[in-house]
């Protein structure tokens, strides 16, 4: 029942201004700014980085995190997502 809209990325390197890479807010504020019916509280970040689930538990979204084959052990990296998916395949079986 979901959809895109747009698609925000940052193509800047961490040390230029504004910094707009994960796990800072900015592409996010970006994305209200265009859309401010934009609730990140009823939003969903998927991502396999910590810096996405970092991102999107930092903004008050629901995350879901789907580690890569050499990333396995979420409990280590010193984060809480909401989900954790073995695959994009799980993810999205559960919300079908």
């Amino acid at each position: 029942g979901g959809y895109v809209d747009e698609v925000f990325y940052c193509a800047k390197l961490y040390n230029e201004v504004p910094n707009c890479r994960k796990p800072e807010p900015q592409m996010a504020l970006w994305a209200k700014e265009r859309n401010p019916e934009l609730d990140f509280e009823k939003s969903v970040m998927v991502g396999d980085q910590p810096g996405d689930i970092l991102f999107g538990l930092n903004l008050n979204m629901f995350t879901v995190w789907i580690p890569n084959e050499k990333d396995i052990e979420w409990e280590e990296k010193g984060f809480q997502p909401d989900l954790v998916c073995s695959s994009h395949y799980e993810f999205a079986k559960i919300f079908e």
